[in-house]
């Protein structure tokens, strides 16, 4: 459990949810602090479980199934206990909590057809306390990223390691027994280091560094801090589904992808085209993101706006619902 966060915690959180591998010589570097210090500071917040580093792998890109978006309607009062069978799970990545049309929303990753039917025409029929599910499947990510706290950093702010980027659909090979290893691994400790890798994998320090960067660099892989954004007075993380204009999906993707806020963005079946996670400061903030940035594209036709009560799972770890509002920074100060 998070105990009482200071300035220096709240610095080092920052900047991990920015770069979640940024090394510890250049965190103390920025931070004024010496290495040692800020190393301790971080284990103790990887300890109390105010943060964790974790590789989420594209399954679309890996080949490793579909990404499946489920909202489900509940019996008042269930929801909670909905969502906990959902997390248990192995087939869920994300299970979040909703104020909204909807309770639950549970990302899957269905490996076929068949396992999808199973999932919605016998698993949810069964799922004590679901009443209605509305399925969408993920034809493309756009951005998965984690630059929401870059403005705590100012002008020592880093470079977010957020992808997969949009350009990157083709000319990367298939991933090797190599890349599988590295991926593993690093889905329980994203913060492994390349020496750590290497003598783990039974390979070159050289390899496992090469081998991870085109990880990233093809979109296979991403650093996923999870951290809650109320310890860095985030209050708001909210999921937008939008209908558009077909041939504007793209432009209206990327332009998303330009948002710091914006955590997420995919192309989906279904009853939306495009659905985006956003992480705010505030219910103002999300207004002004409502009708500024959203209302300002061109090409959207309707948009559904629902804001998440707590993270019951997020990137396949179990996540505590219970907020911990009594750490985040209160106005002036810090």
């Amino acid at each position: 459990m998070c105990r009482m966060l200071d300035e220096t915690d709240r610095r080092i959180l920052a900047r991990l949810a920015v770069d979640g591998r940024e090394t510890w010589a250049n965190l103390a570097r920025a931070l004024g602090l010496s290495e040692s210090k800020v190393a301790r500071r971080a284990q103790r917040l990887f300890d109390s479980g105010c943060a964790r580093v974790v590789a989420v792998p594209d399954p679309l890109r890996c080949g490793f199934g579909t990404p499946v978006l489920v909202h489900l309607q509940c019996v008042p009062g269930h929801a909670r206990a909905v969502a906990e069978r959902l997390a248990a799970r192995p087939d869920t990545r994300l299970v979040v909590l909703l104020a909204g049309s909807f309770d639950v929303l549970a990302e899957l990753i269905s490996t076929d057809r068949d396992h999808l039917m199973r999932v919605i025409h016998e698993d949810f029929r069964e799922l004590e306390g679901a009443l209605e599910a509305s399925v969408e499947s993920v034809l493309r990510t756009f951005k998965v990223g984690f630059d929401w706290a870059r403005e705590l950093l100012g002008h020592d702010a880093v470079t977010p390691r957020s992808g997969p980027p949009a350009t990157h659909q083709s000319g990367c090979p298939e991933l090797s027994a190599v890349d599988l290893n590295l991926i593993a691994a690093l889905s329980n400790d994203g913060r492994l280091s390349y020496a750590t890798l290497a003598q783990r994998l039974g390979i070159t320090e050289s390899l496992a560094t090469r081998r991870l960067r085109h990880l990233v660099d093809c979109g296979y892989l991403t650093f996923s801090p999870l951290i809650d954004p109320a310890l860095l007075g985030y209050e708001i993380e909210a999921f937008l589904r939008m209908r558009v204009d077909l041939r504007k999906i793209g432009a209206i993707a990327r332009r998303l992808c330009r948002e710091t806020s914006v955590r997420y963005v995919s192309a989906t079946t279904g009853a939306s085209d495009l659905v985006c996670e956003a992480v705010l400061r505030d219910h103002a903030a999300l207004y002004e993101f409502v009708t500024g940035t959203i209302a300002n594209l061109d090409g959207v036709r309707s948009l559904e706006t629902t804001v998440e009560l707590g993270s019951v799972k997020r990137a396949y770890r179990p996540r505590p619902v219970r907020r911990h509002a009594d750490n985040a920074p209160r106005k002036g100060e810090g």
